[in-house]
């Protein structure tokens, strides 16, 4: 044995003798397994070092919470106990600390065997939720009785205290910490994992669908219960104890506040006034918890926090007591994932004002899946029948559509059907009109040439010669292609060339290739033009005395331009009712029309405007 390793054997050996009246003894030994560690001293000291036997040390019974027995709310609580093992056993032991706030470390026999992280006051790891497992190595038990320190730090806005101690086996208290781990860590890590997506999942579904608040109050409640669940498992936050605590603080109201709404939502209860009013409150209340000290600020975050818990009551009882209808098995699941949530609430709230145990596990986490599962099943569920009822909604508007497809197309087909038959009937009464009104009236003057005693046969023979001709032309306008100018001129000229000639005028054709005139294609443009140009060349062959005629057809920007130019000595003879009669059928086609004389010679010029 070194000397170094003597002088601790006899001042381990010099305070066991000073400490035997106060500290019980524990004895391990492989028969006994793991034991359950419960007294124990304590004494308050900031010293880096165990304290000696001189301090105030007095006997605890844990779990011990710092702020019922007295000791210092933040700062460090020195531990100690006496250790009976035999010296024939050279079995590996370990002490395993099941919760602590914040940090520890273990010494044996005044020396440091284990410390889990950092332990500056300014600077310290957050272990409160993570059980620590110390392994002694062998060489630190230097007798049959040994003297084990525990210290433990607490940051400067927790409350400080110490949890159940174990001690065994090395072997087997580490497969009981590993177990402690798993349910303390490892799944609290795979939970706020869920909780973390479950929310960016809603929260993308509410950004497709923002009239749908509620969906955008669920995935802001399941991401602040994500941060809340963080709490348990960071050992370094990303802010100051004090901050961090309060942001803490500050997520759970908001946790519970929307979670409250969201419920409301669901029952139909809610309107836009009492969430105001709700968000409203809990902010004020949020500003008095700044204003407090730390020492009051858990206190006011229990007191808040029971409000908030009353209105996630009150919608619960909504929830279940309009539970009817199509949507009943929903509000009772949710009305179930609610009553969850107020009993974690209400355990969690009792560790809070200090009711239940010291080191009882905060439950909060623990049920996030199993009320945000049930949450998101029903929420899932009302947006299906929200789809179905759409798909529903749009295979019977599809339906009455294509009913009132089917009508419309059959009133278009009788539409159809009766403008055919009122086109014939126009077309008949067009006919008719023109058979009276010229064919008719040249008959009627050929009738009254032979009934006169001084009738000339050549002058009844012309009349006839022209009814007949007319008559000829309303033929050819029947079949007619609309908006044909071209094919109108040529049938003008087949019929007419004869009996112009035969009137003793020779006759010019210069006609281009014109454009479709787009406003033949409807009503009776056609044969008002038709009637217009038969009008002017009968009125020259009567009364210009003329000896040619020439007729121009071209196209300009304007559209089609038609004009008959005669070497008579000029259009005055022309009767008025000639002149009235062409300016009508012009009126009526939206065309400009000029008469004018030359002297000599006379000029119609019939300008067809181009369509829009």
């Amino acid at each position: 044995m070194t000397r170094g390793r003597g002088l601790r054997v006899l001042m381990a050996a010099w305070s066991l003798a000073g400490a035997a009246h106060a500290a019980g003894v524990v004895a391990l030994s492989p028969q006994k397994g793991i034991v359950s560690i419960s007294d124990l001293e304590a004494v308050v000291s900031a010293g880096e070092q165990p304290p000696p036997d001189s301090a105030a040390w007095r006997p605890v019974r844990l779990p011990d919470r710092w702020a019922e027995n007295g000791r210092a709310r933040a700062g460090t609580v020195w531990y100690r106990l006496r250790v009976h093992i035999d010296p024939a056993q050279r079995e590996p032991w370990a002490f395993e600390v099941a919760y602590a706030t914040m940090n520890s470390d273990l010494w044996v026999n005044g020396m440091l065997v284990g410390r889990a992280g950092r332990m500056e006051p300014d600077n310290l790891t957050r272990h409160w939720n993570t059980p620590l497992l110390f392994m002694v190595p062998q060489a630190a038990w230097t007798a049959t009785d040994n003297l084990v320190y525990l210290r433990v730090r607490c940051g400067t806005s927790s409350d400080g205290g110490l949890g159940h101690l174990f001690a065994g086996p090395a072997a087997e208290l580490s497969k009981a910490h590993e177990q402690r781990v798993f349910w303390r860590v490892s799944l609290l890590t795979v939970v706020d994992a869920y909780v973390f997506a479950l929310g960016v999942l809603f929260a993308i579904i509410w950004l497709r669908r923002r009239e749908a608040l509620q969906y955008g109050y669920f995935a802001a409640a399941s991401l602040l219960w994500a941060l809340c669940t963080s709490n348990d498992l960071l050992t370094d936050p990303p802010f100051s104890p004090r901050a961090w605590q309060m942001l803490i603080f500050l997520c759970n109201i908001w946790t519970s506040l929307l979670f409250a709404l969201f419920f409301l939502r669901f029952a139909g209860r809610s309107s836009p006034r009492l969430e105001l009013g709700a968000i409203g409150l809990v902010l004020v209340a949020n500003a008095l918890q700044f204003l407090v000290g730390p020492t009051r600020q858990q206190i006011a975050f229990a007191v808040v926090i029971l409000g908030v818990l009353s209105l996630c009551g009150w919608a619960t009882v909504l929830l279940l007591s309009d539970a009817q209808g199509r949507s009943r098995r929903d509000r009772l699941l949710l009305g179930s994932a609610a009553v969850i949530g107020m009993l974690v609430g209400a355990h969690d709230w009792l560790l809070t004002i200090f009711v239940l145990p010291f080191d009882s596990p905060h439950l909060v986490a623990y049920a996030a899946p199993v009320t945000l599962s049930i949450s998101a099943w029903v929420i899932a569920g009302d947006y299906t029948r929200t789809q179905e009822d759409l798909t529903l909604l749009n295979r019977r508007l599809a339906d009455r559509v294509r009913q009132r497809e089917m009508e419309l197309r059959e009133s278009f087909a009788h539409l159809v059907e009766a403008d055919r038959d009122f086109a014939v009937a126009t077309e008949r009464a067009l006919v008719l009109r023109d058979l009276h009104d010229d064919v008719g009236t040249h008959l009627a003057s050929a009738m009254r040439q032979l009934e006169e005693e001084r009738a000339e046969p050549l002058a009844v023979a012309q009349t006839l010669r022209e009814t007949l001709d007319r008559l000829k032309l309303l033929i050819d306008a029947l079949s007619m292609p609309p908006g044909d100018v071209n094919a109108l001129l040529a049938s003008l000229r087949y019929r007419l060339q004869r009996r112009i000639e035969a009137a003793g005028l020779d006759l010019r054709w210069e006609v281009d290739l014109l454009p479709h005139w787009e406003a033949g294609e409807h009503g009776d443009a056609m044969r008002r033009l038709q009637r217009l140009l038969l009008e002017a060349i009968s009125n020259t062959l009567r009364h210009s005395h003329a000896t040619e005629l020439h007729l121009a057809a071209s196209a300009t920007d304007g559209g089609i331009r038609v004009a008959l130019t005669n070497n008579g000595p000029g259009l005055d003879g022309i009767p008025a009712a000639g002149l009235r009669t062409m300016h009508e059928h012009a009126v009526g086609l939206g065309a400009l029309l000029e008469v004018s004389s030359t002297h000599p010679g006379g000029r119609i010029r019939l300008l067809l405007p181009r369509a829009g």
